[in-house]
């Protein structure tokens, strides 16, 4: 929207705070304009971010995660966050593929000592699991 677009040409701290607001008042399509609109702009509200990675769709999920891997401490965060799940008898694996998936599409290469762990998971409900993180370990240049 040209709302927006005016928005981030005002690269300034109350602008983030305008923009999440509009971001939790709208459609999909709207948020997904928000969080492009907030790559553009310098500052950063990492708890926002974090809510977006911790909960929402996949498509939001990626737009955050590129925004919080312009910071190396930001982003060792986020990696722990995506990939710190537990998941007993696999009931998580398909969150933690989605993650795997996520990092592999942003070409996030930081990621590949959580990948190597996965890809060592044991027992057979962790098949599917340590082959996406195999294949992404091979996507990113192995380990």
């Amino acid at each position: 929207s040209r709302f927006i677009d005016s928005l981030k040409k005002a690269d300034a701290p109350v602008t983030v705070e305008v923009l999440k607001y509009i971001y939790l008042f709208s459609n999909n399509l709207l948020k997904v304009e928000v969080l492009k609109a907030m790559q553009e702009l310098t500052f950063v509200d990492k708890v926002f971010l974090f809510s977006v990675l911790n909960g929402s769709a996949p498509m939001f999920k990626e737009y955050a995660l590129a925004i919080l891997s312009r910071d190396s401490g930001l982003l060792g965060e986020a990696l722990n966050l995506l990939f710190s799940i537990r998941s007993p008898f696999g009931f998580n694996n398909n969150l933690l593929i989605e993650n795997i998936s996520l990092v592999q599409r942003l070409d996030i290469k930081q990621a590949k000592q959580y990948l190597a762990g996965l890809s060592k998971r044991v027992f057979f409900w962790n098949s599917n699991l340590r082959e996406a993180a195999l294949q992404a370990l091979d996507k990113l240049g192995g380990q």
